[in-house]
């Protein structure tokens, strides 16, 4: 599961457009051979099927990384661009439900994280 970070806050400052692009700037950094799906607002199911979990989990690491050099149209300053993700390798499709139960929990607790950070960086700041 893949959580896109601060979509609220980036459509409600710079639109829709914006959060639009910011949306598929996620889609197209998974790899062509990964089975995107839209799960949310701002949440997408990726299925990485034939992947060794370890390679699996390196991808979702560095994605942060790959996002983090991508530019947007319609904006002219820099745009953060980061999501939170929960992983669980499965080995039948009769796992896959379990599976994205236990890897949307997974997801959800990096998200917690991911939003306490940034309160202490603000309180920093």
């Amino acid at each position: 599961m893949i959580d896109t970070d601060n979509l609220k806050p980036i459509n409600d400052t710079l639109g829709r457009a914006v959060g639009d692009a910011t949306i598929r700037a996620v889609a197209h950094a998974v790899r062509a051979d990964d089975m995107l799906f839209r799960w949310g607002s701002d949440e997408f199911l990726l299925l990485m099927f034939g992947m060794p979990e370890a390679e699996a989990r390196r991808r979702l690491e560095t994605l942060n990384v790959t996002l983090a050099k991508t530019s947007l149209p319609y904006v002219n300053a820099p745009i953060s661009i980061s999501v939170s993700h929960g992983l669980v390798a499965f080995n039948a499709m009769m796992e896959l439900e379990h599976a994205i139960e236990e890897a949307d929990e997974a997801m959800y607790k990096r998200k917690q994280v991911y939003k306490a950070q940034l309160k202490q960086v603000e309180k920093q700041g």
